[in-house]
């Protein structure tokens, strides 16, 4: 085969390239897995620094194989070094990340200084778009979800200074602190009462849209 004529020499060679590889001739690279069904890179993996099974001690991370400690005034974060006086996700110490529209400031989440945004004309037509369609939260087809109304009309009254039907304890927009208004938490997906991230079933706000509703509840969630 084919019949009356021969395959080229370098379409032999690839269909036995391919026949070596399924019959294990030349088998796929192998990898550690310390027990687990995951790659583990000995080399960097901080709970198996050089062998499986060798973990290192709190605050130390994993290099070359070796535990070593952080730089003086830094801290290891998910067997990471970071500088807990400016990072935005680890700000002051581990898993402390600054909401949309703050900053890592010398240990403490800060919004930025003159910051301005229009309700109006900024962050209404985001909640419109992505908050809005398919009627979630427009009264279309009777009561809009979870009685939260983001209509142009009505979404400044229903958001800002006003208490979440999820989580009481928490307002949906606190003007002038974003690390504890629930709107941004539910479009970030963190420290959620209950419920889903938003919007729903879709993936999340692109980044410089959430920054933008972060500084709009930054410099004071004015109209």
């Amino acid at each position: 085969m084919p019949v009356g004529q021969a395959l080229p020499t370098e379409q032999v060679q690839c269909l036995k390239s391919w026949i070596e590889s399924l019959t294990g001739a030349n088998p796929p690279p192998t990898c550690e897995t310390c027990g687990t069904t995951a790659c583990i890179d000995v080399t960097s993996d901080p709970t198996h620094c050089g062998a499986c099974g060798s973990p290192c001690t709190q605050g130390q991370i994993c290099q070359n194989s070796q535990c070593v400690g952080c730089p003086g005034g830094q801290l290891s974060c998910g067997g990471t070094c970071i500088d807990p006086q400016t990072n935005n996700a680890h700000c002051g110490t581990c898993g402390n990340a600054c909401s949309a529209g703050q900053s890592c400031v010398s240990g403490v989440c800060q919004c930025s200084a003159g910051s301005s945004v229009s309700f109006a004309q900024q962050v209404q037509p985001i909640l419109t778009t992505s908050c809005g369609g398919g009627a979630c939260h427009l009264p279309m087809r009777g009561r809009a979800a979870a009685d939260l109304n983001l209509s142009p009309a009505m979404a400044y009254h229903s958001l800002v200074n006003v208490a979440s039907s999820q989580c009481s304890s928490l307002k949906l927009v606190l003007p002038g602190d974003p690390g504890n208004s629930y709107l941004l938490n539910k479009l970030l997906g963190v420290r959620m009462c209950q419920g889903t991230a938003m919007p729903k079933g879709a993936t999340s706000l692109p980044k410089d849209q959430l920054d933008l509703i972060g500084a709009w509840v930054c410099s004071g969630a004015n109209p």
